[in-house]
């Protein structure tokens, strides 16, 4: 590879760099966001708490779909995109249900609580996008990471 070569692909990795932290950030920012509008909600997971999702899942898709070229060009990065929006989201559920779980357990409770809906979220949601996250790392590794390229 050559110098120029080498300045360039460097140049566009640091860029990719910057974008997802950016996106990470965003994520993070998204996802508290519905944390905070589910515990103004008692903690409930209804209709909702699904609409207070609905942002982080839009710029979810919005990055991958405006960053695609840039994605395709960097080994693993579409599956980076897909394991940060798997962790922001799943992991803003389980801490806040922890969090339920220590607070029910030093208010009285016998044993733990968490409020109805939650089986959903914490069960149903991490499996099928889990399940999911693991036919795309699968794909991704079979095409060396270059799932738009010919590999």
């Amino acid at each position: 590879m050559s110098k120029k070569a080498h300045k360039t692909t460097h140049g566009s990795h640091s860029h990719l760099r910057k974008t997802l932290l950016i996106y990470m950030a965003v994520m993070a920012l998204l996802c508290l966001f519905a944390q905070v509008i589910v515990s103004l909600r008692d903690d409930r997971i209804d209709v909702y708490a699904a609409l207070a999702l609905l942002p982080a899942a839009l710029y979810y898709a919005y990055f991958n779909i405006v960053s695609k070229s840039q994605l395709g060009d960097v080994r693993f990065a579409r599956l980076v995109t897909h394991c940060i929006g798997f962790l922001m989201v799943n992991l803003s559920y389980h801490v806040h249900a922890l969090l339920l779980l220590i607070d029910s357990s030093q208010t009285g409770w016998r044993g733990m609580y968490l409020p109805e809906g939650w089986f959903g979220v914490l069960l149903a949601m991490f499996v099928i996008w889990g399940f999911g996250l693991l036919i795309h790392m699968i794909a991704s590794v079979a095409q060396g990471g270059l799932e738009d390229s010919d590999a």
